[in-house]
This record gives C-alpha cells, sequence and structure tokens, in this order.
C-alpha cells in the first residue's frame, strides 16, 4: 500500500506539471453521468485512459506521433488502450484490422501503415478483400489474414464490444478519450490545439488519482 501510495504521489505530481488548474467541466472536459456497467474493475490508483479513434479519421492520424510519445512516458499505473470507432461504411474494417494486429503484436508498427497508406496515400482499404491483400503484403499469412477478416469469432466480438462501450460512453466523435469512464475530452474541446488536449488528459488524470488517494 505504502509503494502504491508513491506510486501515485509521483504520478498526480507529473500529471499536474504538465496540466492546468483551470480547466472547466462542460467546456474543456465532460463529466460522464448514469453510465451503465461496462463491466470494468479500476484498481485503486490506476487510471484507465481509452482513446476511441478510426484509421479513417485524418484527425486520429495528426495526433499519431504526438499520442506515441505521450503514451511512452506515461507511468505504468496508468493503462491506457486503445478502442477503434464504426461511424462510416467502411470503417468496420478498419475496427478488424486495429484487433488483428494488436492480436498478432503487430498493431504498432502495422498501425502506421495503415494510417500511411489511407491519410497521406488516400487508398482504399476499407474492404476485407484489400485489408487482407494489405496484411499479406506486410508479411501476414494468407491462412491468417483470411481468418482474421472473414471468419474470427474473437475479432468480431472484439468488434461489437467497441460499439457497445462507444454507445454507452456517447462517443460521437475522434479522437475521444475517456478518463476511467469518469470523463471525456476530444480534440474539438481543446480547439484542435493537441498540446491542450493532452494537458487536459493529465489533468484529468491527476483528478482521479487524487480521489483514487482519498479513498485508500
Amino acid at each position: 500500500m505504502k509503494r502504491l501510495l508513491i506510486l501515485v504521489s509521483l504520478l498526480v505530481s507529473f500529471t499536474l506539471c504538465n496540466a492546468e488548474p483551470a480547466f472547466i467541466a462542460g467546456k474543456d472536459y465532460t463529466i460522464i453521468e448514469n453510465l451503465p456497467s461496462l463491466g470494468e474493475s479500476i484498481k485503486p490508483g490506476t487510471v484507465i485512459v481509452k482513446e476511441f479513434f478510426s484509421y479513417g479519421c485524418p484527425w486520429c492520424y495528426r495526433l499519431e506521433k504526438d499520442l506515441a510519445k505521450w503514451h511512452k512516458a506515461l507511468p505504468k499505473i496508468v493503462d491506457f488502450r486503445r478502442i477503434p470507432v464504426i461511424f462510416e461504411s467502411g470503417w468496420d474494417v478498419y475496427a478488424k484490422a486495429y484487433y488483428a494486429a494488436d492480436i498478432l503484436g503487430i498493431d504498432k508498427s502495422l498501425s502506421h501503415d495503415i494510417f500511411n497508406e489511407v491519410q497521406v496515400k488516400k487508398k482504399r482499404l476499407d474492404t476485407n478483400e484489400a485489408m487482407i491483400a494489405f496484411f499479406i503484403k506486410h508479411g501476414i499469412s494468407e491462412k491468417i489474414a483470411k481468418s482474421a477478416f472473414l471468419s474470427s469469432p474473437t475479432i468480431d466480438e472484439k468488434v461489437q464490444a467497441g460499439i457497445s462501450q462507444m454507445q454507452m460512453l456517447q462517443i460521437n466523435s475522434v479522437p475521444n478519450f475517456v478518463i476511467n469512464n469518469h470523463y471525456k475530452v476530444d480534440i474539438a474541446m481543446s480547439d484542435g490545439d493537441i498540446d491542450k488536449l493532452f494537458r487536459v488528459i493529465g489533468f484529468l488524470i491527476a483528478k482521479e488519482l487524487i480521489s483514487s488517494m482519498q479513498k485508500v
């Protein structure tokens, strides 16, 4: 318990140094109220940060490099998760691609390549056939690639679970971040300012950790 309190104190200091004390609910972030159960248990002294995103989202691509640096600097008691959303036709294929790459342990490298293909080269990867060919081109066997996109109950379940979370948390824009299922903030609330977005997230992480410490 003592070690946990030390870690929490360090992270609170870290996040507060990168945040501002004057962020306002309803303006800079949203408080999630009357949330249905998501079947998640959050350990004391731990914060879950979820990014809702899509390879089809230009702003998600613009955020990618900064997100990678931010994620790398986070202490281990922050559990960062990514959840692909499905807002448009073909985005279900992007969601399958993320989960397939995650299961294969190549999500970081392949995510960069998918973003580059879709957002920079303007290639169409929004069909199962196109994404299967893309995976094969990147060293995945044809059998595994076809299974992932055409007949994988595990991936289909993950896609459906992501859709359920998106609906229950009322995610209607991306990139959108949810902190401990209590708060959410998107790029629009930060006026398109990426640095401010991460400062708000840091502020909310600290807020959750302080609340957790008070309950110990």
